[in-house]
C-alpha cells in the first residue's frame, strides 16, 4: 500500500462497468479506481472540501504483452484530510491521550526526601557528639523536611533575595566553582568548629 498527498479534483462513475474514478492534482499519481460506493463517497466529502487529503492506495501496474504498454492501475483504499491527522490510519476512533508529566505523589515525595536524608544522617555520624538512634532519626528528619520544603530557585531570572545568595555563593567560592572547599559550615547539622554540636535542633 502507498500513500500520497494531493487534492482530489473529481470522482466519476462509469455505468458500463460500475467502477468509480477518482481524480487528484499529484503530479504523478492522477487517477485512482474503486468499485466500492462507500469509498467514492468518502473521496466525494473531501473533492467537496477542498482540503489536501492523505491518499491511501494500491498499486498494481498491468502489462499488456500485445501492445508492450504498462497502465498504472491504482485502487482507493482510504483517506482523511491532512488538517486531521498525518496519515489517513489515524482516523481510526480512538481517542489518542498525549502523555504529560506527572506530579509526585506527596506521600512518595516525602519517603525519598526521608531515604536521602537517612543516607545524610549516617553520613555526618562521625561528627555528632551523640550517636544514638534519636540523634540521626532527627538529624534524618531535618534533611527530609529540608529537601521537601525548599522550592527551585530561580536562577535564570532570580529575586533580590536569590541574586544575594547566589552572590555570596560567587564570592566565597568563585565564580566558576574552581576554589570550592568543604568546611564544618556545609553540614547544617554537624559539628560547628568549637565542636559542638548545633544546638538549635535540641541535641
Amino acid at each position: 500500500m502507498a500513500t500520497i498527498e494531493a487534492r482530489i479534483t473529481g470522482v466519476q462513475k462509469d455505468e458500463g462497468t460500475g467502477w468509480f474514478r477518482i481524480g487528484t492534482d499529484h503530479d504523478k499519481v492522477k487517477r485512482l479506481d474503486t468499485k466500492i460506493e462507500d469509498k467514492a463517497k468518502e473521496a466525494l466529502a473531501l473533492k467537496r472540501s477542498g482540503e489536501v487529503a492523505v491518499i491511501q492506495y494500491t498499486p498494481k501496474p498491468r502489462y499488456d504483452e500485445q501492445t508492450g504498454r504498462t497502465y498504472p492501475n491504482n485502487y482507493y483504499e482510504k483517506a482523511l484530510a491532512k488538517a486531521n491527522g498525518d496519515s489517513a490510519d489515524s482516523d481510526d476512533g480512538i481517542e489518542v491521550i498525549r502523555p504529560t508529566s506527572r506530579t509526585t505523589n506527596p506521600d512518595d515525595a516525602w519517603r525519598m526526601a526521608l531515604s536521602t536524608g537517612a543516607k545524610l544522617a549516617v553520613a555526618t555520624l562521625p561528627l555528632m557528639e551523640k550517636r544514638d538512634f534519636n540523634t540521626q532519626k532527627t538529624v534524618a528528619l531535618a534533611w527530609a523536611d529540608f529537601i521537601v520544603g525548599t522550592p527551585r530557585p530561580n536562577v535564570r531570572n532570580p529575586s533580590s533575595s536569590e541574586r544575594s545568595v547566589l552572590d555570596e555563593i560567587d564570592s566565597e567560592f568563585g565564580d566558576d566553582g574552581s576554589e570550592y572547599r568543604h568546611t564544618d559550615a556545609d553540614i547544617p547539622f554537624g559539628e560547628s568548629a568549637s565542636g559542638v554540636i548545633n544546638e538549635e535542633f535540641g541535641y
